[in-house]
């Protein structure tokens, strides 16, 4: 180089990158950038001002590996998926070498290096732990119970938390109370459980014995069943298998609701409906009658004369019943004592057969004098006849004399 121009005429061609007549080692600006090389991330790059060099950090942008000059080579940008042309992809403030989130504007530091945000660490200087979902104050790696305020320790691992267990030092599933053995797996525990191995029984309220899922009568320690589903249990059902009947209160075997007369042990029926049980009634199946206290076959409701065996009917109303009224339609007459066939009422001379009136006895008394009356005449017609004859006689001899 001719020395009018060398800017370095006294010094020896040996190393001089950019061939400006300066060895390297003299020379504050090898690759004649405009970058000293004190400044120049490439002091022996591409020679001559650079066009692109977007962190002016003296590599052209071709060369350069880390174009942004974020601190984040551009091989390790694009893995992480960071831009390289931008020193601050998520545009947080903070560079993405030095930023722990390059891609989350939200988050920038990690302080326990957990991997999570110093923003959003709930516990940012505990690196065993970042969230809190329930906010209980314990973190969720080691909260049993990440979601639930109420719990966060579960001693026994039985998947009840510690503070609601009744049994926190003993595994079990029962529901109630919760996580204690329930070895019959009910739900329910089995120093609890009326029934600890039975699965479908855990309650026995009334004491009786059986357990109340079963129990038709769980408040009833007298009953526990009901075969016939009637509602009334079968120990005092007296017809446990017949869901019409349940009492019988007097005792005839026939149920109450069907009885007839539920408090009368001799009777059930009354098929007439006439308020008389069958077995004392004599008509049965009249419901007119009922009784016959003088057995005569005719029933104490028609019969005139119910105490009378030999009567039962007065047609004419007389008081006198009919088998013995010699006139049963006539109120007014009733005997006879003559035989006449007149009734005493209206035979004037009711011991006399012959005489019914007195025109009877006016035609008798008549037919007496007359007869009275001609037994005179023929009697004086008789005597007149015997005087005749003396008359003359004695006419006769007063003419002989």
């Amino acid at each position: 180089m001719n020395d009018a121009i060398d800017p370095c005429p006294f010094s020896e061609q040996v190393n001089d990158h950019d061939s400006d007549g300066c060895t390297d080692d003299v020379d504050s600006d090898d690759d004649n950038d405009s970058v000293p090389d004190n400044e120049d991330n490439c002091p022996r790059g591409l020679i001559g001002v650079h066009v692109n060099d977007l962190d002016s950090d003296g590599c052209a942008d071709s060369e350069d590996l880390d174009i942004d000059g974020d601190l984040l080579s551009n091989v390790d940008e694009l893995n992480i998926g960071t831009d390289v042309y931008d020193e601050d992809t998520d545009g947080d403030g903070v560079i993405d070498g030095i930023d722990k989130f390059p891609l989350d504007r939200n988050e920038w530091l990690d302080s326990d290096l957990d991997g999570c945000g110093d923003n959003s660490d709930q516990f940012p200087y505990d690196d065993t732990e970042c969230s809190d979902s329930d906010g209980d104050g314990f973190g969720d790696n080691f909260d049993k119970f990440p979601n639930d305020v109420t719990e966060w320790a579960d001693y026994d691992d039985d998947g009840f938390g510690d503070n609601r267990d009744s049994c926190p030092t003993i595994f079990g599933l029962s529901i109630s109370p919760e996580g204690c053995p329930d070895r019959d797996g009910d739900g329910f525990s089995d120093s609890t459980d009326f029934f600890p191995d039975n699965m479908d029984e855990w309650r026995d309220t009334d004491g009786d014995g059986y357990g109340d899922n079963s129990d038709i009568f769980p408040l009833d320690p007298l009953e526990w069943s009901d075969f016939d589903n009637d509602t009334y249990g079968d120990n005092s059902d007296v017809f446990p298998s017949d869901s019409s009947e349940w009492n019988d209160s007097d005792g005839d075997t026939v149920g109450d609701n069907s009885d007839a007369f539920p408090f009368d042990a001799t009777e059930w029926l009354d098929s007439d409906l006439d308020g008389c049980g069958d077995n004392e009634d004599v008509w049965p199946l009249d419901p007119r009658e009922c009784f016959d206290r003088d057995v005569d076959g005719v029933g104490d409701n028609r019969d005139v004369f119910p105490d009378d065996r030999s009567e039962w009917s007065d047609i004419d109303g007389d008081g006198l019943g009919d088998n013995s009224d010699l006139f049963p339609y006539d109120s007014k007459a009733k005997f006879d004592d003559d035989g006449d066939g007149i009734a005493n009422y209206y035979d004037v001379f009711p011991d006399n057969s012959n005489m019914d009136s007195w025109f009877d006895l006016v035609y008798r008394i008549l037919l007496f004098c007359g007869v009275i009356g001609i037994a005179a005449l023929v009697f004086q017609h008789n005597r007149n006849r015997t005087k005749e004859p003396e008359e003359g006689k004695n006419d006769e001899m007063m003419l002989n004399r």
